[in-house]
């Protein structure tokens, strides 16, 4: 079986140095450029998806692309593979860990195959038929598509995985796998820079290792409605509506659609409460729509705890919602009605609405917000557990946005969070913004709530 194995890679091999010589044969001879990068696309991706799911030994396949990984990146690096633009195609680096990662948590080499092979395929259809149509454009996160692409990718990837199930590959039901080409396309609608390369074929995989049950298959599609009305409304950003479907999704595939109230209380919340009129901070994000990075930030780390963290999951779940809506909900009532706002560690005084100060409006604010979400727990004992690190996460973000977070002073000598030209580092590192001090504070408050409960 190794032997057989062994020699339907180096055949694959081959198969792809192939065509990434008939690729470079075709750019040389002044074909399109997108076609020829889509060519290899398919082709090797779709040979790693082939493999996966023909090979004996699985693992084989896993163990050499780790090989050559190194070996890709150097020639990314070197601009051996490019956009259209003549910008290195970093995009290539970012399949073979979406790969790896889904054949090891899934432990399923049909999923990983079929997860791959739409990435191969439907990513492809996507990119050929928005740029020979070239209307109905729009952007979420940076690169532009198009609506007749992702038609296209929906319609591919369904066509793909029904093939696949047809050919004795176990992979759900019919609204499984409905499920999987919905998440995979919007998904691809808002990758942008390559790394819809990961998340795609992620997410797809995901889909498919969903338990099939109705309130899950029903829930993909009248979830949307509801994304969508909140967009219209400007609480969510477009990629935001699409991260909360995803999130959404997430939540119900791991515990069930009543797991969505909690979050959804958030939602409201921490919403209204940016509306209030009233001065508003020096985050540039503040009174607008939520982005996907918001949402991601916000609720990321409460879903991760329900997927990895078995009977105490729902009350971490709980805390990192409480945590989110805390730190929120204190940060815009302390922003309009803060009179003295302090330094959270040193005391010392800030300017109002500047990231990481504390006020007493604000202060207070917090322990309701987290109390909020503490009405969901089962119990008394886990309502304190909730409501207690909610606040000591707030505490914990403000702490963080005071020391780590960066901020700019501008030409005027001004104090702002946003870099732009002419601005100089004042405080903080440059890298870390808010986004980032949100998920940080979370992961960590949640991190040390599990430690105490499990040793309480």
């Amino acid at each position: 079986m190794l032997l057989h194995d062994t020699i339907t890679i180096a055949l694959l091999g081959m198969l792809v140095l192939a065509a990434v010589g008939f690729s470079a044969r075709l750019l040389q001879a002044g074909g399109n450029k997108l076609v020829s990068r889509k060519l290899l696309h398919v082709m090797a991706i779709g040979c790693c998806a082939f493999a996966l799911g023909g090979l004996h030994v699985p693992a084989l396949m896993i163990w050499i692309t780790a090989l050559v990984y190194p070996l890709l990146a150097w020639l990314v690096s070197r601009k051996k593979f490019q956009h259209e633009d003549t910008r290195p195609a970093w995009g290539i680096l970012w399949f073979p860990p979406a790969m790896c990662s889904i054949w090891y948590f899934s432990g399923s080499p049909a999923i990983t195959a079929a997860a791959m092979g739409v990435l191969a395929i439907s990513d492809a259809a996507a990119a050929l038929i928005g740029a020979s149509l070239g209307r109905m454009e729009f952007t979420l996160t940076g690169d532009k598509k198009s609506i007749p692409g992702s038609i296209a990718f929906f319609i591919t990837a369904l066509a793909f995985l029904a093939a696949c199930r047809s050919g004795g590959m176990i992979l759900g039901s019919d609204g499984i796998l409905l499920m999987a080409a919905l998440c995979g396309t919007l998904l691809e609608a808002m990758g942008s820079g390559g790394r819809d390369n990961f998340f795609v074929p992620v997410g797809v995989a995901l889909a498919l290792s969903a338990p099939d049950m109705p309130e899950l298959t029903l829930g993909a599609w009248l979830i949307l409605p509801l994304c969508y009305l909140l967009f219209r409304l400007g609480w969510l950003s477009a990629s935001g509506a699409v991260a909360v479907w995803c999130l959404a999704m997430g939540i119900v595939a791991c515990a069930g659609a009543a797991f969505l109230l909690p979050p959804l209380v958030f939602l409201v919340l921490g919403t209204l409460m940016g509306k209030l009129p009233g001065k508003k901070s020096q985050d540039s994000k503040q009174g607008k729509a939520r982005d996907h990075l918001q949402v991601w930030c916000n609720g990321g780390v409460a879903l991760l705890a329900l997927w990895l963290g078995g009977t105490v999951g729902p009350l971490l779940f709980l805390i990192s919602i409480a945590i989110s809506c805390a730190d929120t909900c204190s940060s815009e009532w302390g922003t309009r009605f803060g009179k003295i706002t302090v330094h959270p560690f040193t005391l010392k005084r800030m300017s109002s609405g500047e990231s990481g100060g504390m006020s007493l409006a604000g202060t207070m604010a917090a322990l309701p917000a987290a109390a909020c979400i503490a009405l969901f727990a089962d119990d008394t004992q886990q309502l304190l557990w909730v409501s207690a690190a909610g606040f000591a996460g707030m505490w914990l973000d403000s702490l963080l946005g005071a020391t780590i977070q960066a901020k700019f002073k501008t030409p005027e000598g001004a104090v702002a969070e946003s870099f732009l030209q002419g601005y100089t580092l004042q405080s903080g590192w440059r890298f870390v913004d808010n986004d980032l001090v949100n998920i940080l504070s979370n992961a960590l408050t949640t991190t040390m709530a599990a430690i105490l409960i499990l040793a309480a």
